[in-house]
């Protein structure tokens, strides 16, 4: 991946346009993943050392990811949710903190991080 100063903004508008759906209870599930990818992202800034300071904070997201997930995956497909107060905070929050992130990362970051992140395959 070749770091640019428009790649933190492309991936900003698009966790803030998933979490939009998501907050507002139309997410489909590409919506979900979208944030789930910028997550792992996240994790893996955090790993690097990059941005330091934010794993609690990513581990409350990661949880109210499953707990969303749980809820809308249905066995005929995705359902729309509405989301929890603690939910609607904790993505709002990361939204925020995910950003402030990929506006510290360096040009050289982005190859060290993606060695760090887990492969994601659909469920």
């Amino acid at each position: 991946m070749t770091w640019h100063p428009t790649t933190a903004r492309v991936m900003t508008v698009a966790l803030q346009q998933a979490s939009k759906a998501l907050r507002e209870g139309v997410a489909a599930e590409q919506h979900w993943h979208i944030v789930a990818g910028a997550l792992d992202v996240a994790c893996a800034i955090e790993r690097a050392g990059c941005v330091r300071g934010l794993r609690e904070h990513l581990a409350s997201t990661a949880q109210a990811l499953q707990a969303i997930r749980a809820r809308a995956q249905r066995p005929t497909g995705w359902r729309p949710t509405p989301l929890h107060y603690f939910e609607l905070d904790t993505i709002g929050a990361f939204v925020d903190l995910h950003g402030y992130q990929l506006r510290q990362l360096s040009r050289a970051m982005p190859a060290k991080m993606a060695a760090k992140m887990p492969a994601r395959t659909p469920a």
